[in-house]
């Protein structure tokens, strides 16, 4: 109320934001009219919770005009003050389109069935200036009622949306909503976007395709898949290992021996996503087809596979008749980090008889060996089988080593091999 620099009083607001009451309103609203300090007051007014700023911030928008009246819209609108509602209806026939489509806007964040029906007459005949606020308006209610489970309501208002020439953007929102507020019923129409030639419709459908709950939804994506263009498949078997449905497995594995790689590739990515043990049988025997970009993946999947059945399935490759094959058990429990191999990884390392599967052996016990396994290395040295062999040897024994903070108990283990 005083006389101080203007700065002074803005910062004053601002602490009134923090520990302003009922009696701060009165200082505050007076401040609504001033240009350099309106934003200020409006910081304070509307942290503070009593009624009374409402009833303020009413009054103040009967007696402002241009960007000061805007600024009080504004706040009533992030109040949430119903009893605006109809001063925002008047305000939306201002001259200033500034003040017009603030109203606008407020009249969307509110809601209510007096601001909804005040929108929807609008929308019809909105001049081009105002048919987006409108249209961003009408949908920020849409998405209210869908909160509160009025989806018919909501369903109306996107609709009349969609039917207007309104920019791209709120076009793909008020089809998002659409379906979203038509539940179920709604899944024909995201599966027409899956397959319709708008891009800007067919993010909308892969984005509600990966969070729109429902067991019936994944089952539909799961039954239309196979018929989509592959790169579309890629797309919507991505979705289905980001919904966490298993029921979506069969199916998966089916896309899984795809003759489109891509696709191949998407399905045991999801497959390992879901992470259902029914998958484990198809994606070992992928893992070991040979180099490509398909046994990668299939590799890849087994290494993030999140269940302890992985394991078993990754060991009982160390046992496999093809050398190629046990090479492959061992990369992938090294990725895994299955330390309980660990004995069955020694054994391979110290007798199996394929040099690549002993090196592969070597490797991991580069990355995950003890203390303990130092004399088997050690005797796996003094093999000295070949050159390669000898090179991982000793990186094996320089990490293991590497690990250690007793350097004596390292070479304990280590001079018995000098004699």
């Amino acid at each position: 109320k005083s006389d101080s620099p203007s700065q002074d009083k803005a910062i004053t607001c601002k602490h009134l934001a923090v520990c302003g009451t009922k009696a701060a309103v009165p200082a505050l609203a007076s401040l609504l009219s001033d240009e350099k300090l309106a934003a200020w007051a409006r910081i304070g007014l509307e942290a503070i919770p009593d009624p009374a700023v409402n009833e303020a911030l009413r009054d103040a928008m009967g007696r402002l005009h241009g960007k000061l009246l805007v600024g009080v819209i504004n706040s009533i609108s992030r109040r949430g003050d119903a009893k605006a509602v109809g001063s925002l209806i008047e305000k939306t026939k201002d001259a200033d389109i500034e003040v017009a489509s603030a109203s606008v806007a407020a009249l969307g964040c509110l809601g209510g069935d007096q601001a909804v029906e005040t929108l929807e007459q609008m929308l019809p005949g909105a001049s081009p200036a105002m048919l987006s606020v409108v249209c961003e308006a009408c949908l920020k209610s849409a998405a209210s009622m869908i909160a509160r489970g009025k989806h018919r309501n909501a369903e109306k208002l996107c609709e009349m949306v969609l039917k207007t020439k309104a920019s791209r953007h709120i076009r793909m929102e008020a089809m998002r909503n659409l379906i979203l507020a038509k539940k179920d019923s709604g899944i024909p129409l995201l599966v027409e976007q899956l397959k319709g030639e708008d891009t800007g419709m067919l993010a909308v459908a892969l984005g509600l395709s990966h969070t729109m709950p429902g067991r019936k939804l994944t089952g539909t994506l799961a039954a239309e898949a196979g018929r989509l263009p592959a790169e579309r498949q890629v797309y919507v078997i991505e979705a289905l290992g980001c919904r966490g449905d298993k029921s979506a497995v069969p199916t998966l594995l089916t896309l899984a021996k795809s003759s489109f790689t891509n696709v191949s590739v998407a399905a045991i990515g999801s497959l390992s996503k879901l992470g259902d043990a029914s998958a484990l049988p198809l994606l070992v025997e992928l893992a070991v087809s040979g180099e490509n970009d398909i046994s990668k993946a299939a590799q890849s999947a087994l290494v993030a596979f999140p269940s302890s059945e992985a394991d078993a399935a990754c060991a009982d490759l160390m046992t496999a008749k093809g050398a190629a094959h046990r090479v492959v058990g061992v990369d992938v429990m090294n990725r895994r980090g299955m330390g309980g191999a660990m004995p069955a990884v020694l054994k391979a390392a110290a007798g199996d008889p394929d040099e690549n599967v002993r090196i592969a052996s070597l490797n991991l016990l580069r990355e995950q060996g003890k203390l303990d396994n130092l004399p088997m290395v050690v005797e796996i040295l003094l093999k000295n089988r070949s050159a390669a062999e000898a090179q991982a040897v000793e990186k094996a024994m320089a990490s293991i080593c590497g690990r250690q903070t007793d350097m004596g108990a390292c070479a304990d283990r280590l001079v018995p091999g000098l004699s």
